[in-house]
């Protein structure tokens, strides 16, 4: 089953809490995780991880979400809050 992009962007948001997040983290040996990474490791097709960097590109207004990530100053609880917001967009269009 094909999993939707507000689905992609949920794992992501769990896998943030569950594991933590960071400024350019790699994820290697349960290091915490950047969002950008966050989201490519909830999904194993490409499609999907593509889908929901571009729901985090539009709720962000970057067009580099690692970048949006570590500016400096950067807090886990905005990146919880886009990723919640991307999510509540991407629910309302099913």
């Amino acid at each position: 089953m094909s999993k939707t992009t507000a689905e992609v962007l949920k794992k992501a948001r769990a896998r943030l809490i569950e594991k933590g997040w960071t400024h350019g983290g790699s994820g290697q040996d349960g290091e915490k995780l950047c969002v950008a990474l966050s989201i490519h490791n909830s999904t194993k097709v490409y499609k999907q991880a593509m889908a929901a960097v571009d729901a985090m590109h539009r709720t962000t207004g970057s067009h580099s979400l690692a970048t949006w990530n570590d500016v400096p100053g950067r807090t886990k609880r905005q990146v919880l809050g886009a990723l919640d917001k991307a999510i509540r967009s991407e629910s309302r269009k099913r």
